[in-house]
């Protein structure tokens, strides 16, 4: 008996499909703010990765020089070190000098959205700038970049999981090589 009454908060002559139509877009709402929200973190936390490695650096050019650089990250990229054997080696010729760079660059994006540091990325992987779900399919080419617009809420810039992964990475090889190559 129950299961034949109508439905819906305007009575019997509620359609069925309104009330259908209303919880799939509730569902699409849904799924665009768990998105939103999962970028947000995503990229949130490989700034933050950035942050602390150029703590670290800043600690250890302090450590080295008494003075704590205003940028660290850069000024450990005009460093030369010797290796055991006495020759210079270039801090930037660390095989993960170039992940650690992009990393300073989507940090920056995250950070400061459209800028110098944007325009720099999309050069060196503008994959960061499409959404993950039509990346290397058809849709690409009609998705395209995005709009940079709010990326600390998770809008224009997608760093997906095996990015920060490897971000990770760079970071602790960089530490290891440095530890290897360095008196």
């Amino acid at each position: 008996q129950k299961m034949s009454e109508p439905c819906g908060p305007d009575g019997p002559d509620e359609d069925p499909a309104d009330i259908a139509d209303d919880a799939r877009q509730q569902s699409i709402d849904f799924y665009e703010t768990m998105f939103a929200m999962h970028h947000t973190v995503v990229n949130l936390f490989t700034a933050g990765v950035f942050h602390l490695f150029e703590q670290q650096v800043g600690t250890l050019l302090e450590d080295w020089t008494g003075k704590r650089p205003k940028f660290p990250f850069d000024e450990l990229g005009k460093l030369t070190i010797k290796d055991r054997n006495g020759s210079e080696i270039a801090i930037k010729s660390a095989p993960t000098w170039g992940r650690l760079d992009e990393l300073r660059l989507v940090a920056n994006v995250v950070k400061h959205a459209e800028g110098d540091s944007a325009s720099k990325l999309r050069a060196v992987n503008g994959a960061h700038f499409r959404l993950p779900s039509v990346r290397g399919t058809e849709l690409e080419k009609w998705f395209g970049e995005r709009m940079l617009g709010e990326p600390l809420t998770g809008e224009g810039i997608y760093v997906v999981k095996a990015d920060y992964d490897t971000f990770v990475t760079a970071v602790i090889e960089f530490w290891k090589w440095l530890a290897g190559v360095s008196v």
